[in-house]
Formats: structure tokens, C-alpha cells, sequence
């Protein structure tokens, strides 16, 4: 452990204690007499009898210590990451945590040349929303957990912060947070939103109503500034925006619709300029993602981090699936880890699709481990996706038709 963390505890807990407080701390400890500095490093066991002697004369136990200490050090986190100018400020509290690994990587590196970064992984899993998982035999995630508190607090902006079931064992911690005014959670900033829009390859969904008629089409990112929004779309999209001098939006990522207004129209190019946007009241434009379950056993393959997976589909929806595998070495260590879904899709006759009748379509997509959870004899995972190709979200949004007019006609013969 780094002398910079023995410091900042050693500066928490004189805030609480009398002048004799930190050295009845040592005492219990049995580390007397120590001194510490910000460039040595010290053995991990002495962290540990420092953390608990902390707490036994602070009277808390070790996790809600912890939880405290984070919340402390927020402040000191932030004055030093701005002085070397690796903070943008332009970030609320969900930014930071977000960025919260590079940030640390980047600050403590200019003054521990060594330093070993913890194995933090984040993942964003919606706008405004963020997971956290924090592997460590130090059991050091209550620290996390204050951490992303302090934020809030420092900030003025509340956040939801909770541990999902079984999500904290010994090295293993995991947290989610989530911006808690609703308020606050429709203040978007839309260039970045439709930056990592394109960034990332995807795609966003345009909605307007002409002559009561519902015109929904899918429209990719062109070019992004803080005037407009550039997207280009198909002309039918178009000649409704025209009709309206608006449109709804919405994008993969984000919980709610957005409102724009139309700044210039280019019908031949296919191409929209939106300006003026803003986050609808309700779900106008939200994108809502069915998950389906097959009818008979699909047989999937996982890979993740140069491994290979066997197992079933229980569901899959456009943005994610859930997956059933033998107990064969996945575990939470690749908890939000890079990997790849590939199965046969059985699809049937309908629609405008009839020449994939009763076929086996080859679906593939890339995506993230969102959840790994053990059972007795097997392990669930859920999975989601990311930059999916337009073949596999067609092949997702038919095999979800499909089920829907098996299901159909199943109805229509009990009814009989």
C-alpha cells in the first residue's frame, strides 16, 4: 500500500480524535513509532491493523470506516486531479466515477512512479447510470462505495447508491449509482451523448407522427457540434419532420425520449440538422427492449478474454440476453469484460421476411458481462450489448416477431 493513503487516514481521523488519538491508533495497531510518507510503500498487513485499529478506537466497525474515509478523501481527490488538470469541468459526479480509474491511474502516477492501479472496472449502463466493481483481497469496496457518496455530497447531487444481491463478498464488490433528482437526470449534455453515439457505431431512432400515422426510422450520426445535431435518415422521416418542424429521438443509451426541434432540412441528401433539444416529460421515444425466450433450447457460445463458454439462451432482447452455462470456469472475475455472443437462430415464415423461413440465421454480437450470478450446479449471465451490426439487430428484432406470432397462433387454436 502507497504512504499517500496512510497519510489521508492518519488526516481523517485527527478530525475526529483528541491530539493523542492517531498514537493510541499506532499503539493498537502495534505499529508505534511509525511514520509515513507519500512515496514508500508499505506492506499490506500494516494497512490492515492500521484500518481496524481505526475503527476500534473510533468505535465503527471496518466497512462503515471505510465508507467514511471514502467520503473524506473526495475533496483532496478532486483539488489534486484539477491541479494537474486531468479533470474536465465540465463533469458532475457520474462523469467522474466513470472516469474514476484513468483519473487515479493518471494523479498518482506523477507522484508514485510504480504505482499499481487497483483492479476497478466501470460500465455505464444507462444515461446517468453507472456500475462499479472492485476486485481486491484487501476488501477495500466500502471505500468505493464513500467515495461515489462524497461526490454527491460535494457536487449538491444526490445519488442512489446500492449493492445488488451477493454482489459483496470477500474480494469481490460491486456497486451501482444512479443520479437521484429526476431533475437533474434530464439535464443532458447532448454533444457528448450523441458523440459516444457515434463513437461507438450506433444508431439513433427517429419519431414523428404525420396524418396520424406513427414514422419511425433509424438515422446515423453525421457530425456533432454544440449548434446541431446532424443524422442522416430516410426520406419519409424527413417529409414528416417537414410536416411538424420536429422530431422525437431516441438513443440506445438513454432511459428517456428527446424533443427537438428542426434547424434545416436536406431531402435529396438525406440529411436533418437538430437544434433545441430537450428530454421528454414521459417515455415519448424511449426505447423499450422486450426480452424474449426461445421456444425450444438454442445452444450459444461466449468468448471473453480468450476463453470459451458453452451454454443456453434463456432470453434475448436488442440490447441484451441472459445465458445459462455449466460450472466451467466463469466466475465474477470478468464481470464487465468484453465478450462475444454467437449462436444459430431458428426463425419461421412471416411478414416480408419469408425467405428466412425455417431457417438457422448465424448471430453474432460484441457486448459486456453484466451480471454473473452462481447457481448450485450452473451460472447465469446476463449480457449486454454494444455496437451491434444492423444484421444482428434484425435478427434480433424478427426472432422476438417470431415468438410473438408463434404465440399467436398458439392462442388462436386454443381459442377454437
Amino acid at each position: 500500500m502507497h504512504g499517500v493513503i496512510f497519510l489521508a487516514l492518519e488526516d481523517f481521523a485527527s478530525q475526529y480524535l483528541d491530539d493523542s488519538g492517531w498514537d493510541e491508533i499506532l499503539r493498537t495497531a502495534g505499529l508505534e513509532g511509525t511514520t509515513f510518507a507519500p512515496d514508500q510503500i508499505f506492506e499490506n498487513q500494516d494497512w490492515e491493523a492500521l484500518l481496524l485499529a481505526t475503527a476500534q478506537v473510533m468505535g465503527v466497525d471496518r466497512n462503515a470506516l471505510l465508507e467514511r474515509f471514502g467520503e473524506h478523501i473526495v475533496p483532496g481527490l478532486l483539488e489534486m486531479s484539477e491541479a494537474m488538470g486531468i479533470l474536465d469541468p465540465r463533469w458532475g459526479p457520474i462523469d467522474i466515477l466513470e472516469n474514476a480509474l484513468e483519473i487515479m491511474k493518471a494523479s498518482l502516477r506523477m507522484q508514485v512512479p510504480n504505482y499499481q492501479a487497483p483492479d476497478i472496472r466501470i460500465l455505464r449502463l444507462r444515461f446517468g447510470e453507472i456500475a462499479l466493481a472492485y476486485f481486491s483481497e484487501r476488501r477495500m469496496g466500502p471505500l468505493m462505495k464513500g467515495i461515489a457518496i462524497g461526490l454527491g455530497k460535494h457536487f449538491n447531487e444526490p445519488l442512489d447508491v446500492w449493492q445488488p444481491e451477493g454482489m459483496g463478498h470477500s474480494r469481490f464488490y460491486r456497486i451501482n449509482v444512479r443520479i437521484a433528482d429526476e431533475e437533474k437526470l434530464r439535464s443532458v449534455d447532448m454533444v457528448r451523448e450523441f458523440n459516444q453515439l457515434r463513437e461507438e457505431g450506433g444508431v439513433a431512432t427517429l419519431y414523428n407522427t404525420f396524418q396520424g400515422v406513427t414514422v419511425s426510422n433509424e438515422a446515423s450520426v453525421v457530425d456533432v457540434t454544440p449548434e446541431g445535431i446532424q443524422l442522416r435518415t430516410f426520406r419519409d422521416q424527413l417529409l414528416a419532420m417537414r410536416n411538424s418542424n420536429e422530431a422525437f429521438v431516441a438513443l440506445p443509451h438513454m432511459v428517456l425520449g428527446i424533443h427537438a426541434h428542426v434547424q434545416k432540412l436536406e431531402i435529396n441528401k438525406e440529411l436533418v440538422i437538430l437544434d433545441r433539444m430537450s428530454l421528454t416529460d414521459g417515455p415519448v421515444g424511449q426505447r423499450k427492449s422486450a426480452r424474449v425466450e426461445p421456444s425450444a433450447e438454442i445452444r450459444v457460445q461466449m468468448k471473453s478474454e480468450g476463453r470459451r463458454f458453452h451454454g443456453t439462451l434463456d432470453n434475448l432482447s436488442v440490447s441484451g440476453a441472459r445465458c445459462t452455462f455449466p460450472r466451467s470456469g466463469l466466475n465474477d472475475e470478468l464481470l464487465f469484460h468484453n465478450m462475444k455472443l454467437e449462436f444459430l437462430m431458428p426463425l419461421s415464415s412471416f411478414g416480408d421476411e419469408a425467405t428466412l423461413a425455417n431457417t438457422n440465421q448465424y448471430f453474432e454480437t460484441d457486448g459486456n458481462i453484466l451480471d454473473v450470478r452462481m447457481e448450485e450446479d450452473s451460472v447465469v449471465a446476463r449480457l449486454l450489448f454494444s455496437d451491434m451490426s444492423p444484421n444482428a439487430k434484425k435478427l434480433a428484432t424478427l426472432f422476438a416477431a417470431d415468438r410473438k406470432q408463434t404465440l399467436i397462433r398458439h392462442i388462436s387454436q386454443m381459442a377454437v
